[in-house]
């Protein structure tokens, strides 16, 4: 099952990502173990970045007091309660080559969701006092957020996680926002369908404003929406928020990282939606340090590696999807990052399972990371637990595919004939 130019693609994806940093780095085996040693090379490249990027942040800070004689006759200083990540956001902005777009850094993808309910309902609030929203998700910690917006009587949110019903919902309510978590997301849910959800967009009134945001983390890089802003009937503002620690940290978890693109056709309504939001991040803190955006900067102005790394993990996503498609262990082929098994087996065999895996690889010198999470260079697994009693196993493949996937995926199987 193994491809033989997993070892060799992803060592050209690290030296590519060592270049972009400019750190001259020499891959010198330490292993007979491709594992191993690719193990290795992320940690010493991810050490190496930090170092070298953590010096460089320092020029970032406004102060005079602590510029060491750089330019001080053009610094100022302007009292901040938090960073404001400039370099990168405009270079995103850039890439899309629109100018119907605005970006946003914020601290998490959860971060990037709750400014952007929060803005929302302060928009929208002249014209209604209780809004209407109808909701596709199924993460927890999403409606962790919503929640207190509704307990305040801020909205009234209708949630479905299934795709027929939610069309249903946006016809029944009319609401002023819509959210949308990217369906591969919500196991045993059906594609989502963009032309019928616009065809339902249609049916609404045209003259109310209304805005739509898109949770789009599993998607991978995100997509320039003017397409869709055009094809949407009336005034419409478009927020699309990915988690950047997933795929924009290439696997190596440099920071923490939100980021939100606004997308609008009136330029008075995007500056004014993204002139909130600032006020909201810095009263709450919401941002990433100077140092962090130091990290991630070679990266977004190389943006191609991000897509590079993505590619790999979906490739890898694949290989064990068509593995346990053909074992019956899974139902259906995604384009999905991370893969979900729930086979209705119990809690404990679920731990049981996990376990096993992960001694018996340590016992072969492979040392498999448990833990939530996915975009990585190494392969993760973990263990879901949900309050209705149900168990799943969730596997995020690694960029490199190697021995350590041979032997889930071989275990996986093995262990399904046992059950049934």
């Amino acid at each position: 099952m193994k491809s033989n130019n997993s070892y060799s693609d992803e060592v050209n994806r690290l030296r590519n990502i060592a270049k972009a940093f400019k750190i001259d780095y020499n891959f010198n085996l330490i292993s007979t173990s491709d594992y191993v040693n690719i193990h290795k090379f992320v940690k010493d490249i991810r050490a190496q970045i930090m170092q070298k990027e953590f010096s460089a942040s320092i020029d970032r800070m406004k102060s005079p007091e602590f510029k060491h004689g750089k330019g001080i006759s053009q610094s100022y200083f302007s009292y901040e309660r938090a960073y404001v990540p400039y370099s990168i956001e405009t270079l995103i902005t850039k890439s899309f080559k629109s100018t119907k777009v605005s970006t946003f850094i914020t601290r998490s993808g959860l971060s990037s969701i709750d400014l952007a309910f929060q803005v929302s309902i302060y928009f929208l609030h002249s014209v209604k006092n209780k809004l209407s929203s109808v909701s596709f998700y199924n993460y927890f910690e999403t409606e962790s957020l919503i929640y207190p917006k509704e307990h305040l009587g801020l909205i009234k949110n209708h949630n479905s996680t299934n795709f027929e019903k939610f069309l249903r919902l946006i016809l029944k309510n009319d609401p002023e926002i819509i959210f949308i978590e990217n369906p591969l997301a919500i196991p045993k849910v059906g594609t989502f369908n963009e032309s019928r959800f616009l065809n339902t967009i249609e049916k609404l009134n045209p003259k109310k404003f209304r805005i739509i945001i898109f949770d789009s983390t599993l998607k991978g890089p995100l997509n320039n929406l003017e397409y869709l802003l055009n094809k949407l009937p009336g005034s419409y503002l478009i927020i699309d928020i990915v988690s950047g620690i997933k795929f924009y940290n290439l696997g190596l978890e440099l920071s923490n990282l939100g980021i939100t693109t606004i997308w609008c056709k009136d330029d008075y309504i995007r500056n004014q939606f993204k002139a909130r939001s600032k006020v909201y991040r810095a009263m709450t803190g919401q941002t990433i340090e100077a140092v962090e955006e130091s990290y991630l900067y070679p990266i977004f102005k190389n943006l191609k590696l991000v897509n590079d790394h993505y590619q790999a993990i979906l490739r890898n996503s694949l290989v064990y999807q068509k593995q346990l498609y053909k074992s019956g262990i899974i139902n259906k082929l995604l384009l999905t990052p991370i893969v979900t098994i729930n086979n209705h087996w119990s809690g404990e065999q679920v731990n049981n399972t996990i376990h096993s895996i992960h001694d018996n690889l340590e016992n072969r010198g492979l040392n498999l990371s448990t833990g939530d999470s996915f975009g990585f260079h190494l392969t993760r697994i973990q263990d879901i637990h949900t309050f209705d009693n149900k168990h799943w196993i969730r596997i995020a493949p690694g960029s490199f595919y190697s021995e350590v996937d041979d032997y889930i995926i071989k275990y996986l199987i093995k262990y399904s004939k046992r059950t049934y």
